[in-house]
């Protein structure tokens, strides 16, 4: 690591790792490696860390690693703490929150932890700063080792700031993109959202089709610290939202279209799509997944369906997963993926199709095991 790269933390979604772990190889960052379950390191320099959250679609939060040494006391910690040069880190007139975890340590009070630190970084600076909180630091102490780091993000990456309405079961934006790279969807083919709810899906499709970047509405915790003033990130960002644009411009409209059959959440989704600067590059239909339209060519069709969880029960639902097996038979010759939790209205969905998967993953959302499933839809 050279004296201008840093170790940063990448939280991703648990089992899907392997996607933003691809995503920040392609973004520049080096020494990239998974290292915990919704977790991958990298290095680079800081504009790279905040590029990440201008960038990455699947990215959900970005912490940069500040330091790392033992303390088994509360006075080693905070003298250890206050030793560390927080003044690249802190907003003028801001205060600091600190988050604390512990294992497997001699300090296990997370309270204690989280307030020795936050005198520490006061002291350091000569003052408390102000109510408003500029900087979140995160410690993680592990066999009486605390590793300090502070969060460039703000609030999860996953807000990009278009989402007027949330839907009642929405899908997480980061966890949409996710899905849509590890289906194979890099935005040249045609792509259809069955049951699209609030949009998540088919909205993050047409992103990655235009080529807008994911965090080019809002602004993130970090853009006011002095180290990434010093490092120039206004220039980069400018620069990369330029780039973004000229891309734009000069690529054709992507295919997307979006059906539902409730007219009230189909709205939902198109506002949701307006505010994200996609709205004219996605069809909405307002139609039963029996009814949808079978697009010309060949490419991705997704459905997240409700899974019997917050929407419906298992025996109220088979009847749905039949007509979306059925529905998804008519697309010979695409892709198709398919987010659940229930076995039994998956098996249902599958006999409906007359096939099964050809690739399956695993992953954790909201405290429930999900199911992320590949078809490929090839005439009988």
């Amino acid at each position: 690591m050279s004296e201008q790269d840093r170790a940063f933390f990448a939280v991703v979604t648990p089992g899907l790792e392997f996607v933003s772990e691809a995503e920040l190889k392609a973004l520049g960052a080096t020494e990239v490696e998974i290292v915990a379950p919704g977790g991958v390191a990298f290095q680079g320099p800081v504009t790279l860390g905040m590029q990440v959250n201008l960038c990455a679609r699947t990215v959900g939060r970005v912490l940069l690693r500040v330091t790392a040494f033992k303390a088994t006391s509360f006075p080693q910690l905070f003298k250890r703490a206050r030793a560390v040069d927080w003044e690249p880190y802190l907003v003028e007139g801001a205060g600091v929150e600190v988050k604390a975890a512990a294992r497997r340590s001699r300090l296990i009070h997370t309270g204690r932890i989280a307030t020795t630190l936050t005198e520490a970084v006061a002291k350091s600076r000569g003052g408390n700063g102000g109510a408003e909180v500029g900087t979140t630091v995160y410690a993680r102490f592990e066999d009486d080792v605390c590793t300090l780091s502070v969060d460039l993000s703000g609030e999860l990456l996953h807000k990009r700031g278009y989402r007027v309405d949330v839907g009642r079961a929405p899908l997480r934006e980061t966890m949409a993109a996710a899905l849509l790279t590890a289906s194979g969807y890099t935005g040249d083919e045609p792509l259809v959202n069955l049951a699209c709810g609030s949009g998540s899906l088919a909205i993050e499709g047409a992103m990655m089709a235009l080529g807008h970047l994911p965090g080019a509405a809002r602004h993130f915790a970090a853009e006011a610290w002095p180290i990434t003033v010093g490092a120039g990130w206004g220039a980069v960002r400018e620069a990369l939202e330029a780039a973004a644009a000229a891309r734009h411009g000069a690529g054709g409209a992507p295919r997307v279209l979006a059906s539902d059959r409730d007219p009230a959440i189909l709205e939902a989704a198109r506002q949701n799509a307006e505010a994200a600067g996609c709205g004219d590059e996605i069809t909405f239909e307002a139609r039963d997944v029996a009814q949808t339209t079978v697009p010309d060519g060949a490419g991705l069709v997704v459905c997240n369906p409700p899974w019997g969880q917050r929407i419906g029960s298992q025996a109220s639902l088979r009847p749905f997963y039949g007509q979306l097996g059925a529905s998804l038979a008519r697309f010979t010759g695409w892709r198709a993926a398919v987010l659940s939790t229930d076995k039994v209205l998956r098996t249902t969905m599958e006999q409906a199709m007359e096939r099964g998967p050809s690739q399956v993953r695993r992953y954790r959302q909201g405290g429930l095991d999900v199911t992320w499933t590949l078809y490929h839809i090839k005439a009988p």
